[in-house]
């Protein structure tokens, strides 16, 4: 099946908050791999497929934040959901701050 994704993406464990709509809570989880143009992020709570979330993902000393949509949403055997997430809306300078954090990371 060919690869449908524009950008590489690199493996990792980096802590993340997002928001729903449907909450003013914010929920924590963990971007297991990231690209310039999403995540995969583990959580313990529920997300929905094509809700859209804000979310900020903590990258080293900085911290990159976007609004983004829930592709996919899988619960795992360990209870916690893997959900892949489309970065949608970005400022200049968080483009910045994950393109540096990839690029160091590479």
């Amino acid at each position: 099946m060919p690869e449908k994704r524009r950008h590489l993406r690199i493996r990792a464990s980096q802590p993340t908050l997002y928001y729903r709509a449907i909450s003013a809570r914010p929920r924590v989880g963990s971007a297991i791999d990231l690209s310039l143009e999403g995540a995969a992020v583990e959580t313990p709570y529920s997300l929905a497929r094509g809700e859209s979330i804000d979310i900020s993902i903590a990258l080293g000393q900085r911290v990159f934040s976007c609004k983004a949509r829930v592709v996919y949403a899988v619960w795992l055997e360990n209870d916690r959901l893997r959900a892949g997430l489309e970065f949608e809306e970005m400022s200049d300078e968080d483009r910045l701050v994950i393109e540096q954090y990839l690029a160091q990371t590479r």
